[in-house]
């Protein structure tokens, strides 16, 4: 017998849940026993290594050796699908104290010993030790046999890039049907599940504080005659801040106060690291806690101290905002970014172990009523305390409600994308640049956009198309470069007409078409939002000219003129001659030995045109669009480099000059 089970796949500290029915929810347990945290986040996120490089241990026995953190593997899901660069402006890198390195085409390695490893192949490890005491009688006796399918929760953040990565890293342990869940989401199937009082539709703000992450998501919940139906709305939050802020905060707080020497002993740095975490958990429920110091004095923690600390001490050197002023901005854009005010929510759900911390839900009561939430509302609040948390356990409820997922006990509801995607256009003639929407931020998914382009000059050969991720940080817009992509028109006379299409589809893959709305010629990329854009422009947005949306909400009007020309010239016999040798050369050397199916098709298209004697006119730009297309489908496929792909692509725009 087949089952499913939900992961709550964490950065710190992982858990399982096995649903037998709706109010049957049991935690799948480790061999190792249970953390210090008293719930079902029975599997720490880390892996141990020997010196060699090959693994030893995984989850709390590789927690508790942290006596070399050269060989001590944690974190990894803050770094999964990013590229090196990306993850170095974020400053993740500086987080660990394991070698990072920058791998081929730009992504990342892990170096341990001799051998190199990337964040999702560390993800594997950690995944099949859940499935492999998920499958053990003696541990679990309510499974005790064969698991192959899962669902398993994601940042609701995550891009196809990074979701793609853990699904296949699922599969590659041997779970055979993979699906993913928002975090927010899989936390309020289960404070649905256990009494949460939905009306025919209810507005929930999910506030998600775990070890790496903030995530805040506003939900819209369908109550369908009993049936609840949760959708995500929008998304904010930080994705590097979490309870780890909160240890590395505390531990310098102490560290200055009693004037510690720690950097001159690595283990004893460990261990006192791992005594401000169990004092931060202890003081959850207790108002003060002894602390003993290495050099045998004991002192007293106490909640207010913990509140002091993370009222007036920075999370980044970077930022001068405090811990809980990071944590009010993003309430406040996931209230703007969903078009409801803090008195539209009819509830607060809390995920994560930070949100025990009395200051922590303090802060959200505060913040939102400020923002003018309802009475009712800030009453509810203001009764959380631990006993009543405990009915639904904050470190655990993202396992069950993806284990409910699993067992397919709640409908799904409308899925949304918080990025937008779109292009950047130069106006006038290069007097400002503005990024337009084409795909706005928080859509439902699956979606296709269009829209229509005309061009000023008649005489242009070829069109470059820079594709942009937008994505509010607080108070700014964030663009993220995907790419520059080209296609080459055939002069007709007309003023070029080009049609953008992008397509985000079931699986969060941005696709792009660009058609010639003269000739019908077009070109298609695919995956495009999985290529981590290198360049992040910080900028006002700017959109001078609206763009219209029509009711089906499946297309976009209108037109941006004057966006300037191209070289005026047409095609000749000489450029024929060089896009047949680039195209050639791409044939015969990048795709010779590829069996993939589109890469094949693709092939066969480019050599029919070729040898079909084509005139420059009339093929030159045809020819050139095929190869991009042939290029992109082998870039797509790891089957050339990242440098062959930029090395030939460049070599196709050179020819038009």
């Amino acid at each position: 017998m087949n089952e499913a089970i939900g992961i709550d796949l964490g950065t710190y500290n992982s858990a399982a849940a096995f649903a037998m029915g709706r109010e049957n929810v049991v935690m799948i347990k480790s061999k190792y026993g249970r953390t210090i945290y008293g719930s079902g986040k029975n599997f720490p996120s880390f892996v141990l290594f020997d010196y060699n490089g090959r693994k030893q241990t995984v989850g709390l026995l590789a927690r508790a050796n942290r006596r070399d953190p050269k060989i001590l593997i944690w974190g990894v899901k803050r770094l999964v699908g990013l590229s090196y660069d990306e993850a170095e402006r974020r400053g993740e890198l500086n987080r660990f104290h394991y070698d990072i390195e920058k791998g081929p085409g730009g992504g990342i390695l892990i170096k341990v010993g001799e051998e190199r490893y990337t964040p999702s192949h560390i993800l594997e490890f950690i995944l099949a030790e859940i499935k492999e005491d998920a499958e053990n009688s003696k541990v679990n006796p309510n499974l005790g046999r064969t698991i192959e399918n899962a669902v398993i929760s994601v940042p609701a953040y995550f891009d196809a890039t990074r979701t793609g990565l853990i699904k296949a890293a699922a599969e590659n342990v041997g779970f055979k049907k993979v699906d993913t869940i928002a975090e927010p989401t899989a936390a309020a199937i289960q404070y649905a599940a256990h009494g949460l009082d939905i009306k025919e539709q209810s507005y929930i703000l999910a506030f998600d504080i775990g070890a790496g992450t903030l995530d805040i998501t506003v939900m819209l919940i369908l109550n369908e005659g009993g049936d609840l139906i949760p959708g995500e709305v929008c998304t904010s939050g930080n994705e590097a801040l979490g309870g780890i802020d909160i240890d590395d905060l505390l531990t310098d707080y102490l560290t200055d106060k009693y004037k510690l020497k720690l950097e001159e002993d690595p283990d004893l740095k460990a261990t006192f690291a791992e005594e401000v975490e169990k004092a931060k958990v202890n003081l959850s429920s207790l108002e003060s806690v002894p602390f003993s110091l290495p050099d045998q004095r004991t002192v007293y923690l106490s909640q207010k101290e913990i509140e002091n600390v993370l009222n007036t001490r920075n999370a980044s050197d970077k930022d001068k905002k405090s811990f809980l002023e990071k944590c009010r901005g993003p309430i406040r854009v996931a209230l703007d970014s969903a078009g409801i005010g803090a008195g539209d929510l009819d509830h607060v759900l809390f995920v994560g172990g930070p949100t025990y911390m009395p200051c922590i839900r303090s802060m959200v009561k505060d913040e939102l009523k400020n923002l003018g939430a309802s009475p009712q509302l800030l009453q509810e609040l203001g009764s959380f305390d631990k006993e009543k948390l405990s009915t639904v356990n904050p470190m655990e409820c993202v396992a069950r409600g993806a284990s409910l997922r699993a067992g397919e006990f709640v409908k799904r509801g409308p899925t949304t994308d918080p990025n937008g995607y779109g292009t950047v256009f130069q106006v006038g003639g290069g007097i400002a640049d503005f990024f337009c929407t084409i795909i706005p931020p928080n859509s439902n998914y699956p979606i296709t956009r269009v829209k229509n382009i005309v061009y000023s000059n008649p005489d242009m050969l070829h069109v470059t198309v820079p594709l942009v991720r937008k994505r509010k940080y607080d108070k700014e817009y964030r663009y993220c470069n995907l790419g520059y992509y080209d296609f080459y028109v055939k002069p007709t006379g007309k003023r070029p007409g080009i049609k953008i299409t992008l397509e985000l589809n079931n699986n969060k893959d941005l696709i792009a078409t660009f058609t010639d709305e003269v000739t019908s010629e077009s070109i298609r990329f695919e995956k495009l939002n999985q290529l981590e854009g290198n360049d992040v422009i910080l900028q006002e947005e700017r959109e001078p000219m609206p763009i219209p949306v029509d009711s089906s909400s499946k297309s976009m009007g209108g037109s941006i003129p004057d966006f300037g020309g191209g070289p005026k010239f047409n095609w000749t016999k000489e450029k024929l001659e060089k896009a047949i040798h680039v195209a050639g050369k791409v044939i015969d050397d990048l795709a010779a030995n590829s069996r993939d199916n589109k890469v094949m098709l693709k092939k066969e298209e480019l050599v029919s045109l070729i040898r079909n004697n084509p005139e420059p006119d009339k093929h030159t730009n045809i020819i050139l669009n095929r190869t991009l297309e042939l290029l992109n489908l082998l870039n797509n496929a790891k089957i050339i480099s990242g440098n062959d792909f930029n090395d030939y692509s460049k070599k196709i725009k050179e020819i038009e000059y």
